[in-house]
């Protein structure tokens, strides 16, 4: 069997549907306005006149260029006065800076003067005390050091005792500690004090 043979024609149904036909709606006229160049209707231009219009272009030019190298100048200018208003307010904010460091300064040093006042008032009201009642100074100093060793003895066995009955938890032992510590900060600066005013003597 042939190519040709095998190849029939497709039913109807099978073939595309036909396209719509355009229908042509402009007339010969559409083209008869545009311009002959022929006629006589079309003028040309002069050469005087493309002289004038160059030197119009020209000048609109070199007017434009005039222009744009003013508003340069102009840009320059004000780069400049911002550049200067920046460097005012640099100047502005590091004046405030110095004195308001100063002044912390000034305040830092008159609380320091301040604490070594009342060191110094301390120990010669420490040292009084040594001069005037050396036994009572003695006792005190001694005091201090069994109320700190005693307390510490007292909270360890309770420790120990909570320990053993299982109820010893953090909360109770960070309380104790911060007793026994703030006791021992308070015995710690009367013995500087005590030992400072004795040696003065």
């Amino acid at each position: 069997m042939s190519a040709e043979a095998e190849r029939e024609d497709p039913p109807e149904w099978a073939a595309a549907p036909q396209l719509p036909e355009v229908e042509n709606t402009e007339s010969v006229a559409s083209t008869t306005t545009l311009p002959d160049v022929d006629s006589p209707d079309i003028q040309t231009i002069a050469s005087e006149d493309a002289e004038s219009v160059v030197n119009a272009t020209d000048s609109a030019a070199s007017a434009a260029q005039n222009d744009s190298e003013q508003l340069m100048r102009d840009l320059d200018k004000q780069k400049a006065k911002a550049a200067s208003s920046a460097k005012n307010a640099k100047e502005k904010t590091k004046k405030a800076a110095g004195k308001a460091k100063d002044k912390a300064s000034a305040k830092a040093h008159e609380a320091e003067e301040s604490a070594k006042k009342a060191d110094r008032w301390l120990t010669s009201q420490f040292s009084t005390f040594e001069e005037e009642h050396p036994r009572a100074a003695q006792a005190v100093a001694v005091s201090n050091l069994l109320a700190v060793v005693g307390l510490g003895a007292f909270l360890g066995f309770r420790a120990w005792g909570l320990h053993e009955q299982g109820r010893l938890d953090w909360k109770i032992a960070t309380t104790g500690l911060a007793v026994l510590g703030a006791v021992g900060l308070v015995e710690g600066t009367f013995a500087n004090y005590f030992y400072k005013g004795k040696k003065k003597e």
